[in-house]
């Protein structure tokens, strides 16, 4: 279980994740060694990773698209199957299972329409047998991206 020290040095890497222990350990009023422990355990017990944050339009895709995904007729290997593509497709941002009306959710990127399209149309004839709707919405901008105010959680 995280304490108010574990929460403050999250909120402190979210906002900016290159901050020195230093100054880590100075906002949180910690030693530099114990901020250096804690914020290890909680890599070790993985409650956050190392990682960077990519903007996909400053790489030329300037759209993103939120794809809910309807399936039927499908068995556990046809599943996996269909999930695995998913994941190694250069274009899915994400995939989530998801309760209610479709069974997927699947984040996608792309240049612009056309390219959106093929993207689309590639995924959707491979598993045309196990797909049984698909819809997309272009996201028009983030307000939020991944980010939780620990101190009120």
């Amino acid at each position: 279980m995280l304490d108010k020290k574990d929460k403050m040095i999250l909120n402190l890497l979210q906002r900016d994740s290159r901050m020195s222990l230093t100054r880590i350990a100075k906002e949180i009023g910690l030693s530099i060694d114990s901020t250096h422990k804690r914020i290890k355990k909680m890599q070790k017990d993985e409650i956050f990773f190392q990682t960077i944050s990519i903007d996909p339009r400053k790489l030329g895709y300037n759209l993103t698209v939120d794809v809910k995904v309807k399936l039927h007729n499908f068995d556990r290997v046809r599943y996996d199957e269909f999930i695995k593509y998913l994941c190694r497709n250069p274009f899915v941002m994400s995939v989530f299972s998801v309760s209610g009306d479709y069974d997927l959710t699947i984040p996608l990127i792309a240049m612009d329409h056309e390219h959106l399209d093929k993207i689309s149309l590639e995924i959707r004839n491979k598993f045309k047998d196990i797909i049984a709707d698909w819809r997309g919405a272009v996201n028009l901008k983030i307000h939020k991206y991944e980010e939780f105010d620990m101190s009120k959680l």
